[in-house]
């Protein structure tokens, strides 16, 4: 088109003809000015929006990443919960047997109490036997009711701790929540 404004421009007889090529040539320049103006400017925009695209995906990656660590943590959370669940059924179990031993066991120290050594020399060796066999019961009890209360201490001491696993998964959890938050709203941005 602009080939048939020069050569429209060259047919135009005499000094005005030459003026009006002069003023077409300006606007043609002109013209082409404009035109590379707009072909940077559509560049620019085009970059940009690559820009924007890039960065919304990687956004959308950030967004599902926080959402799988959420997902994760969640889960280990309920886990914890079970856990300490079970540590306290137990526990409560081994205080319970606790209890129970230990009653057992004050019974028949009393009951022991009962039958004084010098008495026992009048039975005769039957009565050594009832002896050692009561001590040896007695023992058995008393190491019996040790171990219950190692136990209970070695599961009080895991109750504690899966307590604090479970406030630092929640505080964790918290902090998973909050990061996704700010992600879906800068996605939804």
């Amino acid at each position: 088109m602009t080939r048939l404004l020069l050569l429209a421009a060259l047919f135009v007889p005499g000094p005005a003809g030459a003026e009006s090529l002069s003023g077409k040539r300006k606007e043609l320049v002109e013209i082409q000015k404009q035109v590379e103006s707009k072909k940077r400017e559509i560049d620019e925009f085009r970059r940009q929006e690559y820009d924007l695209h890039r960065d919304l995906s990687k956004l959308k990656d950030r967004t599902e990443e926080s959402r799988r660590r959420m997902s994760e943590i969640e889960s280990r959370i309920r886990d914890s919960e079970t856990k300490k669940g079970a540590l306290r059924a137990r526990l409560g179990a081994l205080q319970l047997a606790e209890g129970r031993w230990r009653g057992v066991l004050e019974e028949e120290l009393r009951g022991y109490q009962r039958y004084p050594a010098a008495d026992l020399a009048i039975y005769g060796r039957a009565g050594l036997w009832e002896e050692s066999f009561r001590r040896a019961a007695i023992l058995e009890k008393v190491q019996y009711l040790e171990g219950v209360q190692g136990t209970r201490k070695t599961t009080e001491a895991a109750e504690v701790e899966a307590r604090r696993v479970a406030a630092a998964l929640q505080a964790k959890g918290q902090g998973a929540r909050a990061e996704h938050k700010t992600r879906e709203s800068l996605y939804q941005r």
